[in-house]
């Protein structure tokens, strides 16, 4: 008899603690054309093949009273995790219809997905096609990050000739053990027990590893100012959000040997200082990457394995060659920094730090007084979600998007994602502190377009 699957990661349980209080599910966004199946039968294959997933069966177990970090446990697949909106409608209504499902946060308890379909959808701009339809797998961050979700994603609606994700992607590590289980009653006074006796030695590790990263901070010389000062885009904000996309060819980004990043943050880098007032206005965006082989934490086994790390988007440099270039080091820098032995010492006590007082600080995620100094102006994530070779009612998959949720001081985030050989960027924004997003998506799109003569060049 078994009383458990795995115990969530700290960092996994801490997106899961934060969810209340900073909405943070993710939305894949997936076109595909030319669909031969009403929205109804899409909706029982999905819902048949999900049960074979994993990833798709799980939801959070608490402890009782918050002793310890939280379990995996299983859910159901049920019916109305699949929703269905019929149209014809526009690719921008139906943009606005995710926006007003975003206040809608899953509860991790029950369920850790969602998937919304939507068709028939007018085919977006740089997209082939009449009509489309559109699935929005919302997905809970605990679960996985933009990597493993993006996965997660691929096995659920399967390459057409492969049937399903590829060896070397994440999904189904973990596994829910099969087996008779404990009873509930049982499985919840072990697990308090369990955390109970796991407190006095998690507070020990976390004194140990905060004297270590007190001593190293102390030892270190004074520090330089680090950081950006907020601007415009940058306060609290309101819980409404405003959706934006535009979709390319993948080599419209790609001028010169450059990846879709590059080319991208350059077009953001153009819009985002014209939007602020003038060209050369310093941009600094928050990007997130993924660990990389000896630079991931010692421990780490988290389905959220990524950093956030800050890149200079270089708006003094005006050749665009420079740019990128400068661009394009820095990621690389980024990338293979090792970890500061600070940030690494007070990490792992973060890590051992009992549930109880974890809790207690995800609760107050948020909260406070808007800092001084933020790592980047915007937030952009960038995902390549693989070959064009997925499939939904007979139909096969032109475009992808997805889009990073927003923080009480960033009210305007960015997304970068391809599937095969189209990219889409997506904006999404808080229409309170970005009132005229759609003059910014004119600005983005114009340096998308013409990139001041990096595209074109």
């Amino acid at each position: 008899m078994r009383l458990r699957s795995a115990r969530m990661s700290a960092v996994d349980a801490q997106w899961y603690w934060m969810s209340p209080t900073m909405r943070s599910d993710q939305f894949l966004l997936y076109g595909f054309a030319t669909a031969s199946a009403s929205l109804e039968e899409i909706a029982a294959q999905v819902r048949t093949h999900a049960v074979t997933i994993d990833d798709l069966c799980r939801r959070v177990d608490d402890v009782p009273v918050g002793l310890d970090r939280p379990y995996w446990g299983r859910a159901p697949v049920t019916e109305d995790q699949v929703r269905l909106t019929h149209g014809p409608m526009t690719w921008q209504s139906c943009l606005d219809r995710v926006a007003a499902s975003i206040d809608d946060q899953l509860d991790a308890r029950q369920r850790m997905w969602r998937l919304h379909l939507y068709g028939p959808v007018s085919a977006p701009a740089g997209v082939p096609g009449d009509a489309l339809v559109v699935a929005i797998l919302q997905i809970a961050h605990a679960l996985g990050d933009g990597r493993r979700s993006s996965a997660i994603a691929r096995k659920l609606f399967g390459a057409k000739e492969s049937g399903g994700s590829s060896a070397a992607d994440p999904v189904d590590t973990l596994a829910v053990p099969d087996g008779r289980v404990c009873p509930e009653p049982l499985r919840r006074a072990a697990t308090a027990l369990i955390g109970a006796l796991r407190l006095p030695v998690d507070t020990a590790r976390m004194i140990s590893w905060g004297a270590v990263a007190f001593g190293r901070h102390r030892r270190r010389p004074a520090p330089t100012t680090t950081g950006v000062g907020p601007t415009p885009i940058n306060r609290p904000h309101g819980v409404e959000r405003r959706l934006r996309t535009v979709t390319v060819p993948a080599d419209a980004l790609t001028a010169r040997g450059r990846s879709v990043t590059v080319g991208a943050l350059i077009a953001i880098s153009i819009a985002l200082s014209r939007y602020l007032g003038d060209p050369r206005t310093p941009v600094t965006v928050t990007l997130a990457v993924a660990y990389e082989g000896d630079r991931r934490p010692v421990g780490n086994l988290s389905r959220n394995d990524f950093r956030n790390v800050s890149i200079n988007l270089r708006t003094d440099l005006d050749n665009l060659e420079e740019r990128a270039a400068a661009i394009a080091d820095a990621i690389v820098a980024a990338r293979a920094a090792a970890p500061d032995p600070v940030i690494e010492a007070g990490r792992r006590a973060e890590h051992v730090t009992p549930a109880p007082l974890r809790i207690l600080g995800a609760r107050q995620a948020g909260r406070g007084e808007p800092p001084e100094r933020i790592d980047g102006i915007s937030v952009v994530s960038s995902v390549n979600r693989g070959p064009a070779d997925l499939a939904l009612g007979g139909g096969e998959s032109v475009v992808t998007a997805g889009f990073p949720a927003l923080s009480p001081v960033h009210g305007l985030n960015h997304g970068i994602h391809g599937i095969g050989g189209r990219v889409s960027i997506s904006v999404i924004a808080a229409p309170d502190v970005c009132p005229d997003i759609d003059r910014y998506m004119a600005l983005l799109s114009d340096a998308v377009a013409a990139g001041g003569g990096w595209i074109t060049a």
